[in-house]
């Protein structure tokens, strides 16, 4: 809350205090120039005059449509002369003998001679017994020898 009691509207603020006189500047002394870092580049060289811009030409007026003259028609083409019709030629007399018949060709050579005609087959033995059953084989020496399977119960559906 300020000293002189909370301000409401209408109450005119009290003065502020003076505000006191800015001390003088102080001087700061030169500033030493700074050494080159580096040689002086050498001058670049003078730049080429730009090009004078020219505005376009304004485009042309159209030209006039050139007359169409009319094509004086073809003078008519001289007839051909043509050569009087040539008689008909004779007949070609009849050959005297009629040609030999030509000898046959010879065969031409093979590449490979025909290879022998495979002998049939020997007919197959058919027994009417049925053949015995095969030995059992040895067990391998290596493996013990595995029990025998139990027999597979009969199926509900009657397949095997």
């Amino acid at each position: 809350m300020p000293p002189f009691g909370p301000p409401w509207p209408g109450r005119p603020l009290p003065p502020l205090p003076p505000t006191p006189p800015l001390p003088p500047p102080v001087a700061l002394p030169p500033w030493p120039p700074s050494p080159p870092c580096w040689p002086p580049s050498p001058p670049l060289p003078a730049l080429p005059p730009l090009p004078v811009w020219v505005p376009p030409a304004p485009p042309s007026p159209p030209s006039p449509p050139s007359p169409v003259w009319p094509v004086p028609p073809l003078p008519a083409l001289p007839p051909l002369p043509f050569s009087p019709a040539l008689p008909p030629a004779p007949p070609s007399p009849p050959l005297a003998s009629p040609l030999p018949p030509l000898p046959p060709l010879p065969p031409l050579p093979l590449v490979e001679p025909p290879a022998p005609p495979v002998p049939p087959l020997p007919p197959l033995e058919s027994s009417p017994w049925p053949s015995p059953p095969l030995p059992a084989l040895p067990p391998l020496p290596w493996l013990p020898a595995s029990p025998p399977l139990p027999p597979l119960p009969p199926s509900p559906s009657g397949f095997v």
